[in-house]
């Protein structure tokens, strides 16, 4: 990364993927088949978020597939298979719960671009040390 005129480095993620200057933040990601490249200027970051997404249903689902399963199990009419299914999807369900929570952070512009990156397996503390990074820098640097 070149840096502009009296810019300097502030910190940068474990990956290198994102980089806060004294004037710019800059994210490279890249996986597989896709790749980002985005850069603002401290002077237009607008927001910073983090976020949670979760899917409770799911847990209400497991619930009613192991209970099902369970009184399905007691009523000797019913096929020997029928409540194992009913558990096993119900546990299904529950691990999907635990799997599918999506946990970002999107830094947007007042110039339409954001950078947007998912948080999974990062320290909440680390994630709000780093936008308060950004929150201090970009006050330094004042509007211009």
């Amino acid at each position: 990364m070149n840096l502009l005129k009296n810019e300097a480095f502030i910190t940068t993620s474990d990956d290198n993927a994102l980089t806060l200057t004294t004037h710019r933040i800059r994210a490279d990601f890249s996986s597989g088949s896709e790749a980002r490249f985005t850069s603002i200027m401290l002077e237009h970051v607008s927001s910073v978020q983090l976020s949670s997404r979760s899917f409770p249903f799911l847990i209400g689902l497991a619930f009613l597939l192991i209970i099902g399963g369970i009184a399905a199990g007691s009523d000797r009419s019913t096929n020997s298979s029928v409540p194992a299914v009913l558990i096993a999807a119900g546990v299904l369900a529950g691990l999907a719960y635990f799997f599918y929570k999506q946990h970002n952070c999107i830094i947007a512009s007042d110039g339409g671009s954001r950078i947007e990156f998912s948080t999974s397996g990062m320290k909440r503390d680390t994630l709000i040390s780093f936008l308060d990074k950004i929150e201090e820098a970009k006050d330094k640097r004042g509007s211009l």
